[in-house]
């Protein structure tokens, strides 16, 4: 019986075979940018224009303080990114090339669909036993 090995050589060789993408996203992200991804989930769309002229307005007359950006700007983007797919479920072709631009990408991005929508699976989940 022969053995053929599917490997590298078959992807390079533009063969049907696709790249799976890894396992979870922590084959691909650090634990901070991890931690960036969880934590975008208590952010509101409201941040990701934390300067704008109603967000001023609201801070000044409420006293609700206003989202500042991350220093680090490829975590900012993550953090932006993670925000619009928390918060409206989707990744829009405009925010996908930001984060690739950061220095991220599209395997990446996919990567934070996936853990995200398993995140809110789990959310969804009902708590305790019936």
């Amino acid at each position: 019986m022969a053995y053929r090995n599917f490997a590298a050589e078959d992807f390079a060789n533009g063969s049907s075979f696709t790249r799976e993408s890894p396992s979870s996203p922590a084959d691909l992200f650090t634990w901070e940018e991890l931690s960036v991804i969880d934590l975008a989930k208590h952010d509101g769309v409201w941040s990701l224009k934390p300067e704008s002229r109603l967000r001023r307005i609201a801070s000044l007359l409420f006293g609700i303080e206003t989202a500042r950006p991350l220093a680090n700007k490829k975590l900012e983007s993550l953090r932006r990114l993670a925000v619009q797919v928390w918060r409206r479920g989707k990744l829009t072709r405009v925010a996908v090339e930001e984060f690739v631009a950061a220095g991220f990408s599209r395997v990446h991005a996919e990567a934070v669909l996936a853990k995200i929508v398993r995140g809110r699976r789990l959310d969804a989940w009902p708590k305790g036993l019936a």
